[in-house]
């Protein structure tokens, strides 16, 4: 059975990751709008889907790369 694609973020530095807003997964998921370690949800969510990570700053991260850089 092939599986459908997601695609999640993950911060290249803290490695913590976010869902796309638009993306739900059902009643017995959190919704991870938020950037956050989200280790259960996404055990559970690799035996429905294929995830794939792309790579890029959280909030957080990038505030702080924005200031080291000025």
């Amino acid at each position: 059975m092939n599986k459908k694609r997601k695609v999640i973020s993950q911060c290249c530095v803290c490695r913590k990751i976010r869902l796309k807003e638009d993306f739900k997964v059902g009643d017995d998921y959190r919704y991870m709008y938020d950037w956050g370690y989200y280790e259960e949800e996404i055990k559970k969510l690799r035996e429905k889907y294929n995830v794939e990570l792309s790579h890029g700053y959280c909030d957080d991260c990038f505030e702080e790369w924005l200031q080291e850089e000025s």
